[in-house]
């Protein structure tokens, strides 16, 4: 078998000596040929390495031997080489499989890079071209029993692959159920989560509203009671007005009552002061009577003002009471001077 070798193909003789010396001192075994026919006479399947050809040469060119190689059972990999390349013939080259495309004069550092690359692309073809051979080889020098075998291992093969697609569709199935419950759960909690939210919010609001309204509700009731305190204290006044109207009405009276008493002998005085007694306590029973309309707590504080209205009553009644006893004094004393006369 032969190693790896460098096919250089130039119809430049000049050219061909000089690549194939730097080539071989770079430690490459080179082989030169002027012209694509040459190379083609001796190319066979067991040629091994790459090829390093000018795209244009006579007869025919470089794009013309890499057809030739792809149709041969041994492609090797083409490194072109050109003065005057045009980028259209360079998108060709490539698509065709060219391993790398440099123009003249070449820099020896990129041409052994080039090569580099495509005896390592040829290596790996040769194991694949080998292997493949390998196994003909034993397949042709297996007997008519043996190929039966085969068949059915190569058949049993097939349904273990067919298992192993089945069980691996069934773990990829049942890893997207997976994926796709645990995306539901996280779907629902995130739904829990904002309904909760949503729910402590109108909590949240209910109570405040509860709140202010409860505030607002406080406030009325607070005015209210204010209201009617200043109305009780009104009333009260009033009726210390009225008291005092009374008294001051009632005075004059007794003292004329007594001065007649004292000439007559009669206790009309102490009526007198009695009824404007009575008269006094029933202006003031009034007044409390409508001041209790105002609720609970106004009517205890009509009930305090009635209380002071009846003591303010029984004042009164405790002077003219005073006036009647003197009235009386003075009659005994009257009568005693008529019967002294």
């Amino acid at each position: 078998m032969n190693a790896p070798t460098v096919h250089l193909v130039d119809d430049d003789a000049s050219l061909l000596r000089g690549l194939s010396r730097m080539l071989f001192a770079s430690g490459y075994p080179v082989r030169i040929f002027e012209s694509a026919a040459e190379f083609l006479a001796t190319h066979g399947k067991i040629h091994r390495g790459c090829v390093v050809a000018d795209l244009e040469m006579p007869e025919m060119n470089g794009l013309e031997l890499q057809a030739a190689l792809a149709r041969s059972g041994n492609p090797l990999p083409v490194v072109f080489l050109t003065g005057h390349g045009e980028i259209s013939v360079c998108v060709d080259a490539m698509k065709n499989g060219a391993q790398d495309f440099l123009t003249k004069p070449v820099c020896l550092e990129k041409l052994v890079a080039a090569v580099d690359r495509a005896l390592a692309q040829d290596a790996a073809a040769f194991e694949r071209i080998s292997a493949k051979e390998k196994l003909e080889l034993r397949f042709k020098r297996l007997t008519t029993r043996e190929r039966q075998v085969l068949q059915h291992v190569v058949a049993g093969n097939h349904i273990q692959d067919q298992r192993m697609n089945y069980a691996n569709n069934a773990r990829e199935d049942w890893q997207n159920y997976g994926s796709a419950s645990r995306e539901d759960w996280q779907n629902h909690a995130n739904q829990s989560q904002t309904q909760r939210q949503n729910a402590a919010a109108s909590n949240q609001a209910s109570r405040q509203q509860t709140s202010t309204t409860n505030q607002s509700q406080r406030q009325d009731a607070a005015a209210g009671a204010q209201a009617s305190s200043q109305q009780s204290q009104a009333a009260r006044q009033s009726a210390a007005q009225q008291n005092q109207a009374a008294r001051q009405a009632a005075a004059p009276q007794g003292a004329q009552s007594w001065q007649g008493a004292a000439g007559s002998g009669q206790y009309t005085g102490s009526g007198q002061a009695a009824a404007a007694n009575r008269a006094a306590s029933t202006g003031q029973r009034q007044a409390t009577a409508s001041s209790s309309q105002f609720g609970a707590r106004q009517t205890t504080r009509s009930s305090a003002g009635a209380y002071g209205g009846a003591s303010s009553g029984a004042r009164a009644q405790s002077y003219g009471d005073r006036g009647s006893r003197s009235m009386s004094g003075a009659s005994r004393s009257g009568g005693g001077g008529g019967g002294g006369g």
